[in-house]
């Protein structure tokens, strides 16, 4: 959705428009410029003492243990909420867990995403990794701690509700063309922790594209660029 004051326009027969032989739309000026206020901010990902500040401030342990496992994961809403306790071992060095991917229909489902433990965590997965460890413990193998919440949609508006809206700093292109950095409160939604993690992978642990694309399940390398935003990654990280 793009984000902007719209102002009061012609029909499409009345106006400057035209279309190419392929059936492509050349808007005219009046149709390019209709939206008078800049688009939508590129958020950048908060770092990992912020988030484990913010996950530590939320006062329920359902909704702390769904953003720890969210961002953890870098899962959708929905593998979260069809995530069971028997998915987690915990091994010396090592957690493992094991995703359903519920958006693909063929092949393995099951992705398999190591989090670090001990030294080897630079992103605060200790501390959260405790924390959704103390949360699980408590359910026999059988039960899906998140899926009580009505599935995805249910476990979304929950964690919404016990995080409004947050402040980040964006990149915001202005009404002249020229982008400037500035702190923007936005409502809270759980895949920017999708994208946050996405980032950190590749600043803390310098992941490449085909380690993401494990990670995250992808299977087009471009999605490592879409989530990580940085040009000069993507291009250090291609295979040549």
């Amino acid at each position: 959705m793009r984000v902007g004051r719209q102002v009061s326009l012609p029909r499409k027969d009345q106006c400057g428009c035209r279309y190419t032989k392929q059936g492509k739309r050349m808007r005219c000026d009046l149709h390019q410029n209709k939206y008078v206020e800049p688009k939508r901010p590129t958020y950048y990902p908060m770092s990992p003492e912020r988030i484990l500040a913010l996950g530590k401030g939320i006062d329920d342990a359902t909704a702390q243990a769904i953003f720890f496992f969210l961002y953890l994961t870098g899962g959708r809403i929905n593998e979260v909420a069809d995530m069971a306790p028997s998915r987690i071992q915990e091994l010396q060095d090592r957690y493992v867990i094991r995703i359903k991917t519920l958006k693909q229909r063929k092949g393995d489902n099951i992705r398999r995403i190591p989090i670090p433990k001990g030294k080897a965590a630079l992103c605060c997965e200790n501390e959260m990794m405790e924390i959704v460890m103390r949360y699980v413990g408590g359910f026999s193998n059988m039960d899906k701690p998140f899926k009580k919440w009505n599935g995805p949609y249910g476990t979304r508006l929950y964690l919404r509700r016990k995080i409004p809206e947050l402040t980040l700093e964006a990149r915001v292109k202005t009404v002249t063309g020229e982008y400037i950095d500035k702190e923007i409160t936005k409502p809270f939604h759980p895949h920017y922790l999708r994208h946050a993690r996405a980032s950190h992978l590749v600043d803390f642990y310098r992941f490449d594209t085909a380690q993401l694309c494990a990670f995250f399940g992808w299977k087009n390398p471009a999605m490592a660029l879409r989530y990580t935003k940085y040009l000069d990654i993507w291009k250090a990280f291609s295979p040549s």
